[in-house]
């Protein structure tokens, strides 16, 4: 965009630039474009879009400025919002109750009506439920609490999720396209298969997916990797690209061995860090207590989906015991 929102310790914000992309700071706006409330306080987050700005204060209500028609118009929301999402020309706001309220250019998502159009598909008037909300610059998409996957905005451009998606633990995004990571290790993409909305065939034992703004990799359980997309942009990984996780694990091996010395030697090298390794509850706490909420929401939900993922991974390894030869068990 063209316009800069500064928030402030004191939880009050100063915005700057073009006004109709959300730079005016006071004053009534104009028929195109919605000035900062000048008495907005108690912002606890600012959320951009290409062309206007949401301010989501302590109480759950939330305040819009910037162009009227790409989100900048105040979609009255008084209380209730945990968390708002943002593509380039709307908003959705995610609810404590688990629903969810959208403003903004239809074909960027902000349809908040049943109707929708060739081009675009409206949020479902039903949808609840939701447990977090992924976006491109075109479309949302929902992770219901059961792993169910809802989207809404440009049909071309992720705003339809194929049907019966389910087991979603993680969604990754490029510009026109989205990629969901499922329990049990296989993806499904939607939206322009040319920048990611297309994975390959049989691609399963996925552990994880890393998106840009035009293609998707995959890194695989056994440390290999697959990608799709763009291949000017790294849709197309070197051939034999494989042991990415060994860096890490070779870490965790010297920590596991070497203990806090090992936890020391890595501070000095990657973090520059020179405080204490091993920290007292009061350290803890001062610390948990400088991270903003929203972080720990997302903190507690990235957790969750993790741990529901390990756990899904885990209870298909059983113990199995064959009599290879008579006598010789294995």
């Amino acid at each position: 965009g063209y316009a800069f929102a500064a928030l402030k310790s004191d939880g009050t914000v100063v915005a700057w630039g073009s006004n109709s992309n959300g730079g005016c700071d006071s004053g009534t706006g104009a028929s195109t474009y919605a000035c900062k409330p000048d008495d907005l306080a108690d912002v606890v987050d600012i959320i951009e879009a290409d062309s206007a700005f949401v301010a989501l204060r302590s109480n759950g209500s939330v305040a819009a400025w910037g162009h009227q028609q790409k989100g900048g118009a105040d979609p009255g929301i008084t209380s209730g919002v945990a968390k708002v999402y943002s593509t380039l020309k709307a908003f959705a706001a995610l609810k404590t109750d688990g629903t969810v309220q959208v403003w903004g250019d239809n074909e960027n998502g902000g349809c908040d009506s049943p109707d929708g159009s060739s081009t675009y598909t409206c949020k479902p008037t039903d949808l609840a439920d939701v447990a977090k909300i992924y976006s491109n610059r075109y479309a949302f998409a929902a992770v219901l609490s059961n792993g169910t996957l809802v989207g809404w905005g440009h049909n071309d451009y992720g705003g339809v999720v194929p049907s019966g998606i389910t087991g979603v633990v993680d969604v990754v995004d490029t510009y026109y396209a989205m990629v969901g990571l499922k329990s049990d290790g296989t993806v499904a993409g939607w939206g322009y298969s040319y920048y990611g909305g297309n994975p390959p065939a049989g691609l399963t034992d996925a552990a994880s997916l890393i998106s840009n703004l035009n293609s998707v990799i995959a890194i695989k359980t056994d440390g290999t990797v697959v990608g799709w997309g763009d291949s000017v942009s790294g849709g197309n990984p070197p051939s034999g690209l494989s042991d990415v996780t060994k860096i890490v694990q070779d870490i965790l091996n010297e920590i596991e061995s070497g203990g806090e010395e090992a936890c020391l030697k890595f501070r000095d090298q990657f973090d520059k860090y020179d405080g204490n390794v091993v920290l007292t509850p009061e350290e803890i706490q001062a610390a948990c207590d400088q991270v903003p909420e929203k972080l720990k929401r997302d903190i507690q939900f990235a957790h969750a989906n993790v741990k529901r993922f390990a756990e899904v991974q885990k209870s298909t390894i059983v113990d199995t015991e064959v009599e290879v030869i008579p006598g010789l068990i294995a």
